[in-house]
């Protein structure tokens, strides 16, 4: 787990998608108390843990770097935390950023696939 906070603090995309998911899932979080937030209260639930909060922030960072399951999970977690909050106070959500977010991550699978198939054509 250090080496992936490791990779992470240095800049390292795969990295910090991968230490947000985990810290979001309550593993590897520094003290047992951030680990339950992360991964039991979260975003999820509607709550803004700070666990939760310190995985949705590595999330963003490999998100806006175009690592696309970072932009597909910070997607769904803002869909859900949204969908969630907006269910309790009885608003309607905003899922503006979360469906930007799935936007970014769609376009990246179109295309990769395209240049897969065009490198099949002429490669």
């Amino acid at each position: 787990m250090e080496a992936i906070r490791e990779a992470a603090e240095l800049g390292h995309v795969e990295a910090q998608a991968a230490l947000g998911m985990l810290l979001l899932h309550g593993v590897g979080a520094k003290s047992e108390q951030d680990g339950q937030a992360a991964g039991r209260t979260g975003v999820r639930k509607g709550g803004a843990s700070a666990g939760a909060s310190a995985a949705l922030a590595w999330i963003r960072r490999a998100a806006n770097s175009e690592n696309r399951d970072a932009q597909w999970m910070l997607g769904k977690e803002l869909f859900e935390a949204e969908d969630a909050r907006a269910t309790a106070l009885g608003q309607p959500g905003r899922f503006g950023e979360a469906l930007s977010y799935f936007n970014k991550a769609a376009a990246q699978v179109r295309d990769a696939r395209h240049s897969q198939m065009w490198q099949s054509l002429w490669g």
